[in-house]
């Protein structure tokens, strides 16, 4: 079974976040990852995935500044390989001090929930006593109860209408026709339905043959296409039993047009929660640690983005997991598009 070190996301009960799972877990934990960390550089790494990945709403970007900043303080690019031990202390109390914020958050929400809660229940106990007051005038009653009987002959004349006319054999002849014109207008419906899911299905079959005649066009003339790197995400394998190195993706997302980067930046935040949900769920563990298994996840990935753009901008993902540390390390920094360094990762090679 495979994991995301870094992208825990355990519930409490009460429908929170377990904190104390996330960051204190002893095997998949972020304390624990860091941990397992070798080089100072692979810290540094890290801890900016981990802050990026700890603060992905709209709302946290002061945080995620004011704790990259912290961060480049404790490992500055100079850091020599002998203060290892000493900078993965600081990081992880750096780390400490973020889950508190984060528990605190958790209890100042499950506070106004139970507030709201409460405000809810008055209001509602408030109209049902006003409901019962008014049933209960001594000057209503007497309406009521000649409301009441006025109903009951009205029920008893509506049932002696339909048994008679229920008994009338011209009548029944009539619902009989109706039936049988609902039951062909239905199978109208039916078959024109189907007519446009055809219709749907071949139109996507030749939008899928453009697509396919496009990127063949682009490979072989090195067309660097409309892309936008996010940022990477780090996975943590067990392979028979056996835990294996954390491992970097770098998703890429590939446009039908340039035009449509904004409507990407601006639901970020959503893509990015999806990205590390899917791969959290759907990795499982090879030997190789990817293949097609990859290329599955990140075609889930790409329906359930354009889902959420209610449109087809996205055109294709990809997940790459074997990118230079330079290009990984950097990955998704900021909401652009992707620089022609990115060509080969987009069309490898070996698939030209």
């Amino acid at each position: 079974m495979s994991s995301t070190a870094p992208l825990l996301s355990p519930k409490k009960p009460d429908g929170t976040t377990d904190w104390d799972v996330v960051f204190d877990d002893p095997d998949k934990g972020l304390i624990a990852l860091i941990g397992r960390v070798t080089s100072v550089d692979a810290l540094r790494q890290c801890g900016q995935l981990m802050i990026r990945r700890l603060f992905t709403r709209k709302n946290d970007q002061l945080d995620v500044a004011r704790f990259t900043k912290e961060l480049e303080d404790i490992v500055p690019a100079s850091a020599a390989a002998g203060d290892l031990q000493k900078i993965k202390s600081e990081v992880i109390r750096m780390l400490q001090r973020i889950k508190a914020i984060r528990v605190a958050k958790a209890r100042e929400y499950l506070e106004k929930k139970a507030k709201d809660k409460e405000a809810n229940r008055r209001s509602a106990g408030s109209k049902a006593a006003d409901t019962y007051k008014v049933l209960n005038h001594p000057k209503l009653v007497p309406i009521a109860v000649v409301g009441l009987l006025a109903l009951i002959a009205l029920l008893v004349a509506f049932v002696y209408f339909t048994a008679f006319h229920d008994s009338s054999t011209n009548l029944t002849a009539e619902r009989e026709r109706e039936n049988a014109i609902a039951a062909a207008d239905a199978e109208q419906q039916r078959l024109a339905s189907d007519q446009d899911k055809q219709k749907l299905q071949q139109e996507k079959r030749e939008q899928a043959e453009k697509q396919k005649t496009l990127e063949a066009k682009r490979k072989r003339d090195r067309i660097m296409p409309a892309a936008i790197v996010m940022p990477g995400v780090y996975i943590q394998q067990e392979v028979k039993g056996v835990s294996r190195n954390a491992k970097l993706v770098m998703p890429i997302f590939i446009l039908d047009d340039r035009k449509n980067l904004s409507q990407i930046c601006e639901m970020r935040p959503k893509i990015i929660d999806t990205i590390n949900i899917t791969l959290s769920k759907s990795i499982t563990a090879t030997e190789q640690g990817g293949g097609a298994n990859f290329d599955k996840i990140a075609a889930t990935i790409r329906r359930q983005v354009n889902d959420y753009l209610q449109n087809d901008t996205v055109v294709n993902v990809r997940l790459v997991t074997d990118g230079k540390t330079r290009d990984m390390a950097t990955a998704g920094d900021r909401c652009t598009l992707a620089s022609e360094r990115y060509f080969d990762y987009i069309y490898p090679p070996s698939t030209k």
